[in-house]
């Protein structure tokens, strides 16, 4: 699988997990693992937590599984804007 990132100037703490599935001041905060990776929709609560503006597309990371391949490539705040060539802007496209 291919993948496009886009990483944040500055590093931004994740959102608390026992945030992940309720409501926010921005409304439900929609997110889910992915290649041991905890994707977040990009969400009015999301963008200010990670400071994006309204033109970033793709899914925010949260977390990393300290497992996972991806550990050491990505970081917590990175956009992942496209997947296998293919721009996503939902979990369930990941």
């Amino acid at each position: 699988m291919n993948a496009t990132i886009e990483r944040l100037t500055e590093s931004i703490a994740a959102l608390p997990e026992e945030r992940l599935d309720g409501r926010t001041q921005g409304g439900p905060v929609t997110g889910g693992r992915v290649m041991g990776m905890m994707l977040l929709e990009l969400n009015a609560e999301v963008r200010r937590r990670y400071s994006l503006g309204p033109r970033v597309r793709g899914l925010a990371v949260a977390s990393i599984d300290p497992a996972s391949d991806a550990r050491n490539k990505i970081e917590p705040g990175d956009v992942i804007v496209e997947m296998n060539f293919d721009p996503i802007d939902s979990v369930g496209q990941a």
